[in-house]
C-alpha cells in the first residue's frame, strides 16, 4: 500500500475521448478531462465556467435566421440577423433603432391604442416604448404595431396577439416608441444557410446559391443599402469561354433595344437577365421570344451582323450564381455555379465588381479545377494563398512564380491531399485554416508543413473524437482574451476549442444550452471593447411556444461577485432598490435564478413577465440556471508496483486550488459535498467576496478501482479551477 498525491494542474487537453480512458501512455492524458461541461479553458490550461448568455432580443418571426458578423473596426462591429426576406441589425450589445417618436396619450384598452403624431409606421413594424409616466409597465417592452392610423396605432405582442392594458396603471405622460430597424431582403429562409459573405470598408458582399450576388453597403447606423452589381461599360460581368459551335448570334441593331436571333436553338426563359458577349461588345437579355430569339439592351456596342464570335455570361438563371465570395490580393473571388462547379473568377484588381479578361497581369481571372475525385467548390478561404474547399481534398491557388500575385496568365491550382470538406465556413485560428472534413464529425487543421513542402490537413479532434457528435453546422472564432472556436453542432449544443500553439494548449469542452428544448442554432462573433463577443440564436420553448432568441455570451471578466453574470438568456436590473423585476417576458413560465447584490436568492417561476423578490437589491440578475461540471479521468498516481491503474484505491483528502470563485460542489462521481465560502456572521443575503486560495476537501468513499474527482458549479456564480492536488491510497 502507497500514498500518493499525483497534482492535477491544467486541462489544456480538454475533454478526453472515451478511446483513451485507458490510455495512461499518451501523454495528454495527464491533462485531460472525462467531464468538461459548460466551462471553457485558459491558454494556462485552467477551466473556468462559461459564462452567462444575455438576451438582446426576440428574433422578428419564428422562423429559422441565421447571424452574420459585420466589422468596420474594433470600436464598429455589428452583427446582422438574416431572416425570411430581411435583415435586422444589432451593435454595442442591443438592438439598432430608428430615431424616437414621441408618444402623446395611451389608453387602457384592448388592445392598447398609442397616440404619437405623424410616427409613419405600417402595420407590422415592430418597436421598444421607454420612459413612460404612469402606464410604466409598458416600458423596456417590445411591440408589433397594428390597425395604423396617421396618429395611433394598436399594440400587439410580437407574435400578433393583442396587447391589453385594461388593467395597467393609467397614462400619465411622456414616453417614446423606437422603431426596430430593418432592410428588406431577397434570401429566403430555406436558402439562409447558404449565405457566404466577405467584406471590405463599408461593404459586404454576399453570394449565395441561387441568388445574383450581392453588396450590402453601410452609410449610417439606420441606412443601409443591399443591391446587385451594376455592370456598364466600365465593369464588365465575367463570360464563360467562347462560343466553339457553329451557331451564330445576329443582333438587329448596334445601340439601344435590340433583338438577337440565334442560327439554332440557344435561348430558354432563364436567360432573361443574362448577359451574352458578341464580338468586342455584350448585350443584357431583357425578354425571352423563342430559343432562337431574345429581346436586349446593349451596354457595350456590338456588331450588327452575324458572327460566331460570342460567349454567354458565367451567372444567370440558368447558368446558376457563384455560391462563395472572398478577397485575396486585392481580387474579389467568386466559385462554385450550378453548371459550373469546379471554377472561380477574380475581379480586375482594386475594381471588384468588374471580371473583364485581358491580358494584363491586373485583368480579370477565369479558372476551372481539372480533378477527377472534385465535384464541387464547397468553400473559399485566403491566407499566403488561397484555400479552395472539396469533398475530394482542399486545394490550393497560387501564382505559379515565388512571390507574384496571381494573374490570368499565372495561377497554380493545387490539390494538397485527400481529407475532403465539409459545407461549412472554414476559420482561421493563428496560421492555420480549420475545416470540418467530408464526415463533418472531424476538424482538420490544415497548412504549410516545411518538411514535406506541401500542405497538410492534421486531424485536431484526434484525442476528443466523439466531441463534435453527428457533425458541425457552423463555427466562430473567439479571439479575445482567448482563442476559441466555437462549433454548433447538429443536436443544438457547441464544441468550443481552446488553441495555443506556444504552451501547446488544444482542449475541447462541450457547451449545453438550459431550459425546455434549448437548441442552439446559429453562432457569430464580433470584436467588443477588449474582447470578442460570441453570438447565437437558441431556439426556445416558452410557455407551450417555439421561440427563438438572440443571445450573446458575456464577458468573461466580470469584475465584482455583484457584476458576475451566469445565467442563460438573462437580464438585469441596474437601478434603484427594488423588489419587483419586470421586463422578463421571454421567460415567461421558466423557473430561473436569481443573483441578488451578490448573493444569491431562492429559485422563481416568472409570471406575467415579472417576479417579486423577499427582499430589495439593486442590482440582480435574472435567467435560466446552468452547471458547470469538470470530472477528471481515473487518477493515475502510480503505486509501490508501478500503475494505479485497476487497483483498489482510496481518496481520503484533496486540495483544490481555485481563483475568482464563489461557491461550489467538490466530490466523487457518485457525491458531492457542498464546499463553504461563506465566514461566520456574513449574513445571508449578503455576497461572499470572490475566493483565491486552496479549499480542502475530505472525502469518505472507501476503496475503489476508479477514482474521478468531480467539481461542480450549480447556481448563477463563478468558478475557475486552477489545479486539484488529491492525496490518494493505492492497494497492491
Amino acid at each position: 500500500m502507497g500514498l500518493s498525491s499525483k497534482p492535477i494542474v491544467n486541462f489544456a487537453g480538454g475533454e478526453a475521448s472515451p478511446e483513451l480512458l485507458g490510455r495512461t501512455d499518451v501523454v495528454p492524458y495527464f491533462t485531460m478531462a472525462k467531464v468538461l461541461e459548460n466551462v471553457l479553458i485558459t491558454h494556462y490550461g485552467s477551466a473556468f465556467k462559461t459564462p452567462g448568455k444575455r438576451f438582446v432580443a426576440k428574433t422578428k418571426a419564428s422562423g429559422v435566421v441565421k447571424l452574420k458578423p459585420f466589422i468596420f473596426s474594433t470600436g464598429q462591429s455589428y452583427i446582422l440577423e438574416f431572416g425570411n426576406l430581411y435583415i435586422r441589425f444589432f451593435q454595442n450589445s442591443g438592438s439598432i433603432v430608428e430615431t424616437p417618436k414621441v408618444i402623446t396619450a395611451i389608453t387602457q384598452a384592448n388592445p392598447g391604442v398609442v397616440t404619437s403624431a405623424a410616427h409613419g409606421y405600417s402595420n407590422g413594424d415592430i418597436i421598444d416604448i421607454e420612459n413612460v409616466v404612469g402606464m410604466t409597465q409598458l416600458n423596456g417592452k417590445r411591440f408589433k404595431v397594428n390597425n395604423v392610423a396617421a396618429s395611433t396605432f394598436e399594440l400587439q405582442s410580437e407574435e400578433g396577439t393583442n396587447y391589453n392594458t385594461t388593467a395597467l396603471t393609467a397614462y400619465i405622460s411622456g414616453g417614446t416608441a423606437e422603431r426596430v430597424y430593418q432592410i428588406v431582403s431577397p434570401y429566403a429562409t430555406a436558402d439562409l444557410d447558404k449565405i457566404r459573405i466577405t467584406q471590405q470598408a463599408d461593404i459586404m458582399y454576399i453570394d449565395c446559391a441561387g441568388y445574383a450576388p450581392r453588396k450590402l453597403s453601410r452609410f449610417g447606423n439606420t441606412n443601409w443599402t443591399l443591391g446587385t452589381y451594376t455592370f456598364d461599360t466600365f465593369s464588365w460581368p465575367p463570360f464563360l469561354s467562347e462560343n466553339s459551335s457553329a451557331t451564330t448570334l445576329t443582333p438587329s441593331a448596334t445601340t439601344g433595344s435590340i433583338t438577337v436571333t440565334a442560327s439554332a436553338a440557344t435561348f430558354t426563359a432563364q436567360h432573361v437577365g443574362a448577359y451574352f458577349k458578341i464580338q468586342a461588345g455584350y448585350v443584357l437579355i431583357t425578354a425571352f421570344g423563342s430559343s432562337t430569339s431574345v429581346t436586349a439592351t446593349v451596354i457595350e456596342t456590338v456588331v450588327a451582323s452575324a458572327t460566331a464570335d460570342w460567349s454567354e455570361g458565367a451567372w444567370s438563371d440558368y447558368q446558376g450564381y457563384p455560391e462563395d465570395v472572398k478577397f485575396y490580393e486585392n481580387r474579389l473571388f467568386h466559385s462554385a455555379t450550378l453548371r459550373r462547379p469546379l471554377d472561380i473568377w477574380g475581379s480586375v484588381i482594386e475594381e471588384y465588381e468588374n471580371y473583364k479578361e485581358g491580358t494584363l497581369d491586373t485583368d480579370a481571372v477565369n479558372y476551372r479545377i481539372g480533378s477527377n475525385q472534385v465535384d464541387k467548390i464547397l468553400w473559399l478561404y485566403p491566407t499566403q494563398v488561397l484555400n479552395l474547399g472539396t469533398a475530394g481534398g482542399p486545394f490550393t491557388a497560387a501564382s505559379g512564380t515565388f512571390l507574384d500575385p496571381i494573374s490570368a496568365t499565372n495561377i497554380s491550382v493545387r490539390q494538397q491531399n485527400e481529407n475532403g470538406a465539409a459545407n461549412v465556413v472554414p476559420v482561421r485560428v493563428g496560421s492555420f485554416v480549420y475545416y470540418v472534413e467530408r464526415s463533418g464529425k472531424l476538424l482538420g487543421q490544415f497548412a504549410y508543413d516545411l518538411n514535406t513542402d506541401s500542405y497538410i490537413t492534421e486531424n485536431i479532434t484526434y484525442l476528443s473524437d466523439h466531441i463534435l457528435g453527428d457533425g458541425v453546422v457552423e463555427m466562430a472564432l473567439q479571439k479575445y482574451p482567448y482563442m476559441i472556436l466555437w462549433a454548433v453542432l447538429t443536436d443544438g449544443t457547441i464544441a468550443t476549442l481552446t488553441r495555443e500553439q506556444t504552451n501547446n494548449v488544444r482542449g475541447w469542452t462541450r457547451q449545453t444550452p438550459v431550459g425546455t428544448g434549448a437548441f442552439i442554432e446559429s453562432i457569430s462573433s464580433i470584436p467588443n471593447g477588449t474582447e470578442d463577443q460570441v453570438w447565437m440564436v437558441v431556439k426556445r420553448t416558452i410557455n407551450g411556444n417555439t421561440r427563438r432568441h438572440i443571445e450573446f455570451v458575456e464577458s468573461q471578466n466580470f469584475g465584482t461577485i455583484e457584476d458576475a453574470f451566469f445565467v442563460e438568456s438573462g437580464l438585469t436590473y441596474d437601478g434603484v432598490s427594488t423588489v419587483t423585476i419586470m421586463g422578463l417576458d421571454h421567460l415567461e413560465g421558466e423557473t430561473v435564478q436569481i443573483l441578488a447584490d451578490g448573493a444569491v436568492r431562492p429559485n422563481q417561476v416568472v409570471t406575467g413577465g415579472q417576479l417579486t423578490l423577499t427582499l430589495a437589491a439593486s442590482k440582480i440578475h435574472v435567467g435560466l440556471g446552468y452547471t458547470a461540471t469538470i470530472e477528471t479521468l481515473d487518477i493515475e498516481a502510480g503505486s509501490a508496483t508501478g500503475t494505479a491503474m485497476a487497483k483498489p484505491k482510496q481518496l481520503s483528502k484533496l486540495n483544490v486550488r481555485l481563483r475568482n470563485t464563489v461557491g461550489c460542489k467538490v466530490g466523487t462521481s457518485v457525491q458531492q459535498d457542498v464546499i463553504p465560502f461563506r465566514a461566520s456572521g456574513v449574513p445571508m443575503n449578503e455576497a461572499i467576496p470572490l475566493f483565491n486560495g486552496d479549499k480542502e476537501v475530505y472525502f469518505s468513499e472507501g476503496w475503489t478501482k476508479e477514482k474521478t474527482v468531480v467539481i461542480k458549479q450549480e447556481q448563477p456564480l463563478p468558478l475557475h479551477v486552477l489545479a486539484i492536488y488529491p492525496r490518494i491510497l493505492v492497494s497492491d
